[in-house]
C-alpha cells in the first residue's frame, strides 16, 4: 500500500487509533500496567477498574507520548519496513514534509521497535494489508514523451496489460495539487466541496493507484486509468458551477477547464481521423517523412561504412573460425539485415531492397548503405553500427549479445505499406 492508499485508508487519528487496537487487543481492552480485562472506555481514553489507572492503547509503544500525529506515524512505518535498500531520515523527513532530527529518531525507533515481540507483532498487524503487487511493465511511453495540452504535460504509458495510465504526479501536477504530497488527492476528493460530484468508483480507483515499473530505471511509478482525469475534471467543473468550491481552488478549476477543452478537441480529431480514413494515410506519411530523411533519391558513391571488426565480431561471437582469408558464409547478409537494417528506422529495409532489388544471380548491384542520404542516413548507420559493435565486444556470446542489442536498439514494426 502506498501514501495515497494509507492516507484513504486511515483518513483521521481515529482510524489509526481503531487500527492499533484492534491489532494490539483484538476485541478486549487490556491494561498494559497490570494487564487486566476490567476496563471501560472513556471518552478519549481507557479506564482500569483493577489498578485505578487510566490509559491509552500507545502506552509502551512507539507511538506513546508522541505530538505527531498517528496517519504520518503509519506512512513512516510502511516506508521503513517496505523500503528493500532502506529509507534514510533525510528522505523520510521529505516524503512525510517533517523535519530531518524527528525523521531520524522515528527510524531510530520503529527498528527498535522491530526487535521487540509484541511491538513487531503490532507493527506487523498494522502494515499487513501493505503487501506490495507485482509492477506491471510499460510497453509503450516514456518520461520524456508525456501527454500535452496546451502548458500542460502528464507523463503517460501503456502497461502490458494494454491500460493505459497516467503517472500519480502527472496527474496532482496538471490539476495544480502539490505533486510531491501523493497522498493529498484522495483527501481532495473527498473533501466537503467535491465528495457529492465524487463516485465511489471515481474514489477507489484514485485511493488505489496501478503500479508500473519506470522504463528509465526501473523502479515502481504508481498512476491512473488515463480516463479518471475527465472524471476527475467533470466533477471539479460541477461542484464549481454548484457554487460549492472556494474561491482558494479558483486555479484548480482553470486547469480543469483546460484540460476538459484538450480532450474534447483531441477526441473529435481522433473521430474524424478514424471515420475518414486518415488515421491510416497519417500513418503512412510518417513513414515516408521517417524514408526520405534516411533513403536518398540518387545512389550515392561507395565509402568503406561497414567496419572490419563488424565481421570479426560476429566470427568471434558464432565461434567460426576467421575471417581472415575466409569467404563469409551466405547468412552474414540475414545478420547484417537483422542487426543493422532492421533497427534503424520504420520500413527502410524494405525500401532499401525496392531500390535495390537482387540480380538473377543472386546479389545485388549496390551496397545498401549507397542510398542513405549524407545528411542523416548515412551518419545514423555509422552510429548504429559504433553501438552494436560494442554490445558485441562487450558480450560473451551470441546469445548475450542478441539479448543486450533486443534491449537496447529493438526490431522497428515495417509492416504499413509505403506511399512510393
Amino acid at each position: 500500500m502506498n501514501i495515497a492508499q494509507i492516507s484513504d485508508q486511515f483518513p483521521t487519528q481515529a482510524t489509526c487509533i481503531a487500527q492499533i487496537e484492534k491489532a494490539r487487543w483484538g476485541d478486549t481492552p487490556r491494561c498494559p500496567y497490570c494487564q487486566s480485562t476490567n476496563t471501560a472506555r472513556t471518552p478519549t481514553r481507557h479506564r482500569c477498574y483493577t489498578c485505578k489507572t487510566s490509559f491509552s492503547v500507545a502506552v509502551g509503544t512507539i507511538f506513546h507520548h508522541t505530538h505527531l500525529p498517528l496517519q504520518k506515524w503509519f506512512l513512516a512505518v510502511s516506508l521503513v519496513l517496505n523500503t528493500k535498500k532502506g529509507i534514510s531520515a533525510l528522505q523520510l523527513s521529505r516524503d512525510l514534509q517533517i523535519n530531518k532530527s524527528t525523521a531520524g529518531r522515528i527510524v531510530m525507533q520503529i527498528r527498535k521497535a522491530m526487535t521487540q515481540a509484541e511491538q513487531r507483532y503490532m507493527l506487523t498487524g498494522i502494515v499487513k494489508m501493505m503487501e506490495k503487487t507485482q509492477p506491471l511493465k510499460v510497453i509503450a511511453g516514456a518520461p520524456d514523451k508525456p501527454l500535452i495540452i496546451g502548458d500542460i504535460e502528464i507523463p503517460c504509458y501503456v502497461l502490458e496489460d494494454e491500460t493505459r495510465v497516467l503517472s500519480q504526479r502527472g496527474v496532482t501536477s496538471a490539476i495544480k495539487l502539490n505533486p510531491d504530497v501523493g497522498f493529498r488527492m484522495p483527501q481532495f476528493l473527498s473533501s466537503k466541496a467535491l465528495k457529492p460530484f465524487i463516485s465511489q468508483e471515481l474514489q477507489r480507483a484514485f485511493s488505489r493507484p496501478i503500479q508500473f515499473k519506470n522504463p528509465v530505471g526501473g523502479g515502481t511509478v504508481y498512476g491512473y486509468p488515463a480516463a479518471i482525469l475527465a472524471d476527475i475534471c467533470h466533477a471539479i467543473l460541477a461542484a464549481d458551477h454548484a457554487k460549492a468550491i472556494a474561491d482558494h481552488y479558483a486555479l484548480i478549476v482553470q486547469r480543469a477547464t483546460i484540460l476538459l477543452h484538450g480532450f474534447a478537441t483531441v477526441g473529435i480529431i481522433a473521430l474524424v481521423d478514424e471515420a475518414t480514413g486518415y488515421q491510416r494515410i497519417r500513418e503512412e506519411r510518417a513513414l515516408a517523412t521517417i524514408l526520405e530523411k534516411f533513403i536518398a533519391k540518387e545512389l550515392q558513391p561507395w565509402t568503406k561504412t561497414f567496419p572490419y571488426e563488424f565481421y570479426q565480431q560476429i566470427f568471434r561471437l558464432k565461434g567460426w573460425p576467421g575471417p581472415e582469408g575466409v569467404r563469409g558464409p551466405r547468412v552474414l547478409g540475414h545478420y547484417t539485415n537483422d542487426l543493422v537494417y532492421e533497427r534503424l528506422a520504420p520500413g527502410v529495409l524494405s525500401e532499401l531492397r525496392r531500390l535495390n532489388p537482387k540480380m538473377p544471380h543472386g546479389s545485388r548491384k549496390n551496397k545498401h548503405h549507397q542510398w542513405f542520404t549524407p545528411g542523416l542516413g548515412h551518419p545514423k548507420l555509422k552510429e548504429h553500427l559504433a553501438a552494436v559493435i560494442m554490445l558485441m565486444k562487450a558480450a560473451p556470446n551470441w546469445q548475450h549479445f542478441k539479448r543486450s542489442l533486443d534491449r537496447g536498439a529493438p526490431k522497428l514494426n515495417d509492416t504499413l505499406p509505403l506511399p512510393f
